[in-house]
């Protein structure tokens, strides 16, 4: 259900953010669109839908190519409910498994995030991908992995997307307290 509504904001975010790109590539005004074309505000959406771009904010989208994860909110330090949703989900998953950076932001556009939202909940989930490495090397050795630094480094790296410093730290702690 929550992720139905994530969903329903992407769409709608998506077309709004199509209609200002064809606005400027055309620099005219967005075409108008027929009430029983689109669908009422509390149809879509369960929340607060996004406010209308003000007169400099479609100044500085004709001169710059939108993102699908800023919007006027954005501008001004805040998070949308959108952002605040998306983050939310990835430190559910980080708290249901140990997983990297790179494979957080997989999962999550395998799970129909934008790359961009999904690399902007793993970069604001306030994760330690140190602690991530460590649980993980934690769970390769229960799986049968052996408990040497090599092993551990060779998949915490290639299966489980950690850099090199994520990787030692997790192999190193996790070899240090054993």
């Amino acid at each position: 259900m929550k992720e139905c509504a994530v969903m329903k904001k992407s769409v709608l975010l998506s077309f709004i953010l199509s209609m200002l790109i064809l606005a400027s590539c055309t620099n005219e005004a967005a075409p108008e669109v027929s009430e029983s074309a689109v669908p009422s505000q509390s149809s879509v959406l369960e929340s607060e839908a996004p406010s209308e771009p003000s007169a400099s904010e479609s100044e500085a989208s004709q001169t710059e190519a939108p993102d699908a994860s800023v919007n006027a909110e954005d501008a001004v330090g805040g998070l949308t409910d959108m952002q605040k949703a998306d983050i939310a989900y990835a430190r559910e998953k980080l708290d249901r498994m140990a997983i990297s950076r790179s494979s957080l932001i997989e999962l999550l556009h395998n799970e129909g995030f934008g790359i961009p939202d999904a690399e902007f909940a793993a970069d604001h989930c306030d994760a330690d991908w140190n602690q991530e490495a460590l649980e993980a090397a934690e769970d390769i050795v229960e799986q049968g992995i052996k408990a040497e630094k090599e092993y551990l480094l060779l998949h915490l790296t290639d299966a489980h997307g950690f850099t090199e410093e994520e990787a030692n730290y997790g192999a190193d702690t996790y070899l240090a307290g054993k």
